[in-house]
């Protein structure tokens, strides 16, 4: 899925309507890096970090973040389900037990 392309590019009206609505809405933003390689010929390849963060309040002021690390080089977040579970299960604390109605992802 490429976030880029048109068809998955929210309009600005549309993205204003999702978040000025009375419902409630989380919005998550995932990122992988990747430190240098270190050594020579048998080159250590270090732990690539997973970093997600998601909004806890109406407001969208108040975050929590988890943070792993995965296999080096590695682009895809290999704890994906975990990670999310654990900031929902976070915003369902923060919000009297109530899930988000709404969910909007970003993925860099």
């Amino acid at each position: 899925m490429h976030f880029g392309s048109s068809l998955l590019r929210p309009s600005t009206h549309y993205f204003f309507c999702l978040l000025s609505s009375s419902s409630t809405t989380i919005i998550f933003g995932a990122d992988v890096t990747h430190p240098p390689v270190r050594g020579g010929g048998n080159s250590y390849i270090p732990p690539s970090i997973v970093a997600v963060v998601a909004t806890l309040n109406g407001q969208n002021n108040s975050y929590r973040a988890e943070v792993r690390l995965q296999e080096g080089r590695t682009e895809i977040i290999q704890d994906m389900k975990g990670v999310c579970i654990s900031l929902l299960r976070k915003y369902r604390v923060s919000n009297a037990n109530k899930p988000p109605s709404q969910i909007i992802f970003y993925v860099r």
